[in-house]
């Protein structure tokens, strides 16, 4: 299984993929989500999904 964290910057974006994706469909658990490309390197370092 996979862990995955969405960034996107419209949290609109970010909600909308977090809840209507089927993430256990395609074997992946959505780890977070993040806005930007720093808040996500700092969760990365947290969850260590694969890259």
């Amino acid at each position: 299984m996979y862990k995955f964290i969405i960034v996107d910057d419209e949290e609109l974006e970010r909600e909308g993929m977090a809840r209507f994706i089927p993430w256990a469909d395609y074997d992946i658990t959505l780890a977070d989500k993040a806005w930007n490309g720093v808040e996500a390197l700092e969760k990365i370092k947290k969850t260590a999904p694969k890259l």
